[in-house]
Parts: C-alpha cells; sequence; structure tokens
C-alpha cells in the first residue's frame, strides 16, 4: 500500500520547511522586539527628533480610533498623508486605546509578518528552495529591521508590496484563475495607499507587457489588465473621500509640498541637500506665500516648484543625478554611529547578491519573475528622478532586494554543492 501523503517523506518536509520558516518568523519578532526596547523603549512615543513623519500617521490612526475622522486636528479633513500607515496602525487603538506599547509591538508583528510573505514570494518567483533563504536574509537585514522601531509607512508598505508580488507571481506564473488577480490588484491596491508613488507601476507594468514575447504578451496584457481595473476600484472611495471632504480628486496633497521642497534655491545651493528636500516651512516669503485650504497651498507649492524648474533647467541634470545617489548612498544621515555603520553594512552586503541575482535571472530566462520583481524598482526610478531620493525609498523595497539577492545565492548553493545548506 503506497505511503500517504501525511507520513510521506514529501509531506515531512513540507512540515519541516513550514516549521523552519515560522523558526524564521520567532526570530525576526524577537530581533525586533530586541531592538525596539533598547533603542526605542517598547512603551515610548513616537519620537520627532528620529523622523517627524510619524507624529502625523501615528496621531491620524489615533483620531480615526476615537471617531475624530482622518485628522491631523480633530474635525479637521486632512490628505496630507495617504490612508494605508494610519490604517495599519489603527487595529491596536481600537483595540487598547493609545497603548505605545501595543503600537509598538504591532509594527514588530507586520514586520515580521513580511519576512513569512517574502518567503512566499521567492518561492512563487524561484521556486520552493528559495522560501527559507529568502525569509532568513530579510530578517536579520538592517535596512528592515530599522524601520520597525518607528510608526512609519516603511513597515506596512513592504508587507503590502510583498503581497502584491507574491500574488501577481502567482498569476503570472501559475495560476488558472483570475481570482489571483484579484488578490494581486487589491494589494496593489492597498500598497498604493501607503505610499502614493508606487501609483508609477501601473504604467511601468504595461511597458513591461509591451515587451513581452509575442507567444505571452497576450496572456501577460490580461492579467495586468484585471489587476489595473481592481488596483483603479481600491483606489476609487479614497478619492471619492477626497471629492467630497477636500474638494479635489486626490490620492495626497503632499505632492505640491514635496515638489517644491526638492526644487528650490536651498537645495541647489547647498551640496548637502541636493537630490533632498527642505520643509516648505524654510521657503515661504513675500514672493511665495502659502494661503487657503490645504488643496489650495498644495496647489500654490507646487506652482512655485515648476517655476524653479523651468528657471533653472540647466541644473536638472544635476539634481536628478543627486537624486539617484541618495537612493543608493549607503550611509544614510543619522547622529546614530552604529546605526548609520549597520545599515550602510548591510546595503553593501546586499548589493552584490542583488547584481548577481538579477543576472542569474535574466540568464536564466526567468523573465515574467524577473519583470515583476524589477516593475516597483523601476517606478522608484521614475518617482525619484521627478521627486527626490531618499535610502528610506530603497530600504522599503528591502523584499525585492532580498528575492533577487537569494537567486544568486541558490546558484551559489548549486556551484558549490552546499544542499544541506539553508
Amino acid at each position: 500500500m503506497p505511503c500517504s501523503g501525511r507520513n510521506s517523506p514529501r509531506g515531512s518536509s513540507k512540515h519541516v520547511a513550514r516549521f523552519r520558516l515560522f523558526a524564521v518568523f520567532f526570530l525576526a519578532f524577537c530581533l525586533r522586539v530586541f531592538a525596539v526596547a533598547a533603542f526605542q523603549g517598547l512603551a515610548s512615543p513616537p519620537k520627532a527628533e528620529a523622523n517627524p513623519d510619524q507624529l502625523d500617521y501615528e496621531t491620524i490612526a489615533y483620531n480615526l480610533s476615537t471617531g475624530h475622522g482622518y485628522a491631523k486636528v480633530p474635525g479637521v479633513p486632512t490628505a496630507i498623508r495617504p490612508p494605508g500607515t494610519p490604517l495599519a496602525l489603527l487595529p491596536p487603538y481600537v483595540l487598547f486605546g493609545r497603548s505605545y506599547l501595543a503600537a509598538r509591538l504591532w509594527i514588530v508583528l507586520l514586520s515580521s509578518l513580511t519576512c513569512l510573505a517574502v518567503g512566499v514570494l521567492a518561492k512563487t518567483a524561484l521556486g520552493p528552495e528559495a522560501a527559507l533563504p529568502a525569509a532568513l536574509a530579510l530578517a536579520v537585514y538592517p535596512g528592515h529591521l530599522y524601520y520597525a522601531m518607528h510608526f512609519l509607512s516603511e513597515t506596512p508598505y513592504a508587507l503590502f508590496l510583498t503581497l502584491a508580488l507574491a500574488s501577481s507571481c502567482r498569476s503570472l506564473l501559475a495560476a488558472r484563475s483570475h481570482w489571483w488577480d484579484v488578490v494581486a490588484g487589491a494589494s496593489w491596491g492597498v500598497a498604493i495607499l501607503t505610499r502614493v508613488e508606487l501609483l508609477a507601476v501601473v504604467p511601468v507594468a504595461w511597458i513591461l507587457v509591451s515587451l513581452a514575447a509575442r507567444p505571452h504578451r497576450r496572456a501577460c496584457a490580461a492579467r495586468v489588465l484585471a489587476q489595473t481595473l481592481v488596483v483603479f476600484l481600491c483606489l476609487a472611495p479614497w478619492v471619492a473621500r477626497n471629492v467630497v471632504q477636500m474638494k479635489s480628486a486626490t490620492l495626497s496633497t503632499q505632492r505640491g509640498f514635496t515638489f517644491w521642497g526638492v526644487h528650490n534655491q536651498i537645495t541647489l545651493n547647498d551640496g548637502k541637500l541636493a537630490g533632498g528636500w527642505v520643509r516648505h516651512s524654510l521657503l515661504v516669503d513675500d514672493q511665495h506665500p502659502l494661503t487657503g485650504t490645504e488643496v489650495e497651498r498644495e496647489a500654490q507649492a507646487f506652482s512655485y516648484g515648476i517655476e524653479f524648474v523651468s528657471g533653472h533647467l540647466r541644473s536638472m541634470p544635476y539634481l536628478t543625478v543627486m537624486k539617484l545617489w541618495r537612493v543608493v548612498d549607503p550611509f544614510i544621515d543619522t547622529p546614530n554611529r552604529a546605526v548609520r555603520v549597520l545599515l550602510a553594512a548591510g546595503w553593501f552586503v546586499l548589493v552584490p547578491f542583488v547584481v548577481c541575482g538579477a543576472m542569474v535571472m535574466i540568464k536564466g530566462r526567468q523573465w515574467t519573475a524577473f519583470a515583476t520583481l524589477a516593475s516597483p524598482l523601476l517606478a522608484l526610478v521614475v518617482t525619484t528622478v521627478v521627486f527626490y531620493g531618499s535610502q528610506r525609498y530603497r530600504d522599503a523595497l528591502a523584499p525585492v532586494f532580498v528575492t533577487i539577492a537569494t537567486a544568486a545565492y541558490l546558484r551559489l548553493r548549486e556551484r558549490f554543492s552546499l544542499s544541506d545548506i539553508l
């Protein structure tokens, strides 16, 4: 009598693989709890000196939990921040009130779950043997661990993006049902509502489809079309809310302030700021006032940025190079030397594997998987050129880099017959 699946070697190996993945999840959770306790305090509020953006996300989440609406000031609607991060922070506040301990543990949980999700992504894109090394790499990668210590968008964004990529890979590589397109489109939609610059992935995806080999182009186009439709269905309620409350069909009113904060005389003249941005409060003067509603102020700021670009076209190539450099620069601007060195070391180790992994996937003709993984990277390049560069944007894509790097690791393991390792 044949062995049942439960007792077969294959079934046993699946149980072992799952156990190892959950062991990685537990390791990731413990590392993140330790880091938060050591560097921030498990019950500490978000600190403006670490990053002022987290004050907005946390405040909006708290106001939502108390019924005061999507607002930084109770009763005053805002769209300065997209809703993904405040909504991701909402569950612990609904359950436990304004408990910073609960909120920080929740962020740690989301970050740790991303390690499991990247295992699923790597398995789908590269094969079952890729799941464990990819999950472990993300669990210990400093650039991903760091953001579990803050109330910022990087942690929920990385999770939603990983789920979107895994679903899209499943849809394009293996799925027969369009339900995976629905899951993928919904995941992309939530990710865009967390970081609106990811919207650039939609045109990028269609460009990649147009470059696909002719036998696969129609099938890919059908899948991408279904996912695109679901994406816009997910964005529609937030846009409708802004039409009603903000009188503007916008995803965020941050665009104009950011664009002006990047393109101005201060960033152009200061080499340390070129390619980055400064707060618009440093730019307001008699010739550049900001008045009216949030939407009107955002439009004014954007027009000032456009005016500056039009008058300094010869300087734009320099600023563009500096923007792109800020994305790949290994050393973040922080007074904490230990963090600075640790994040740089992690990036230095990862980059060679990413480059080699990309070459392995291309030479192995894993076109669909590689194009899917590359799409948010290409979207990042587009938005960096238009707006500004930051290591935060790079580290938010850590699951993508880790997955591509795993392709190189698998090739090395195969070449040196290291089959018993991971």
